[in-house]
């Protein structure tokens, strides 16, 4: 998880079990734990962006979309192909000497 000032947001990339060790120069704070346990989405949530966060975004949560507990990873992964190929020629073009 994030740390440092107020205001550090987690943002799960799987649906389990996180757990957490606070580290302080508080006694009463240092060596606690924790844990929280994070979720998917549901479907109908991505079509009601928050009024607070408007900035944030989410995969798509259809289950057609999923590939184990990646959510909307289908949506990309139908591009993945031509933006590898495209990758690899920009990386040769770093690599091949100038004239």
């Amino acid at each position: 998880m994030g740390h440092g000032a107020l205001g550090d947001y987690f943002a799960s990339i799987a649906p389990k079990t996180w757990t957490y060790t606070i580290q302080s120069n508080q006694r009463g704070l240092d060596g606690q734990t924790g844990g929280l346990t994070s979720q998917n989405a549901a479907p109908a949530r991505a079509s009601h962006p928050s009024s607070r966060y408007p900035n944030w975004w989410t995969d798509n949560p259809d289950p057609r979309y999923a590939e184990g507990w990646h959510q909307g990873v289908k949506t990309v992964n139908v591009h993945r192909e031509k933006f590898l190929r495209d990758f690899a020629a920009r990386m040769d073009r770093c690599q091949t000497n100038p004239p």
